[in-house]
């Protein structure tokens, strides 16, 4: 499962908590070292030129390289997830999202590819979609 960070200033540190969990597969709209991920067996992608783009337009220009599920990465906040948890929690209720919160603020999620049914333009993911999915009875919220 490949992982998914936005826009955030210190994406190493998200990235080496998901390290420690076994993945391996990252691709960023942030700022980082690919080469060095690279010589450490990383795959880590960087995506340029997309900062004042929603959420919604980013995943559908990087769809393709997505897979049939990835987490979203919203905060720095989810480096203290316990992320097979989260990942099991998903598994069990089989559904299209699993929103992760943390002291009342959403962290990340876990996407099926399915979610891209629900992204068509110009829809926003955060305030139309993810409703959508719930009232379809497919999110469910790990905390």
């Amino acid at each position: 499962m490949k992982v998914v960070i936005l826009d955030l200033e210190n994406p190493q540190k998200i990235i080496d908590h998901f390290v420690a969990y076994g993945y391996s597969k990252f691709i960023t709209f942030s700022s980082i070292d690919t080469e060095y991920y690279k010589l450490n067996g990383i795959d880590a992608i960087k995506i340029n030129g997309f900062p004042s783009e929603s959420t919604r337009d980013k995943l559908v220009k990087i769809k393709g390289s997505l897979g049939e599920g990835f987490f979203l990465v919203y905060s720095l906040d989810i480096s203290c997830v316990d992320l097979e948890s989260v990942e099991n929690f998903h598994k069990n209720h089989q559904c299209i999202t699993t929103l992760i919160e943390r002291e009342s603020k959403m962290v990340g999620a876990i996407f099926e590819a399915e979610i891209f049914d629900y992204l068509f333009d110009p829809i926003n993911l955060e305030k139309e979609a993810l409703v959508q999915v719930g009232q379809d009875s497919e999110l469910q919220i790990y905390n």
